[in-house]
């Protein structure tokens, strides 16, 4: 397995509240770095998998599970730092 970084938009995401945050956590977000910026909610991803398009597909479930819609806005492929 390989650790691969990449940002989700949270595209249904107005603003970050406490049930947002629980709620990506419990659905397995807890490898993600969640902020907003400019009004943009966004989830960044260090998620172990046997390839990228693994790890991206596994934190989309995982944030839909959340009840959230997400987009990929940006994949950085490769090792965390």
């Amino acid at each position: 397995m390989q650790e691969h970084e990449f940002t989700l938009v949270l595209s249904d995401v107005q603003e970050l509240t406490r049930e947002i945050l629980d709620s990506l956590f419990k659905a397995g977000c807890d490898d993600a770095l969640i902020g907003m910026r400019d009004g943009v909610a966004y989830a960044e991803f260090c998620r172990e998998a046997d390839s990228l398009d693994a790890a991206v597909s596994s934190a989309i479930r995982d944030v839909a599970a959340a009840g959230i819609e997400a987009k990929v806005e940006h994949v950085r492929p490769g090792a965390a730092v």
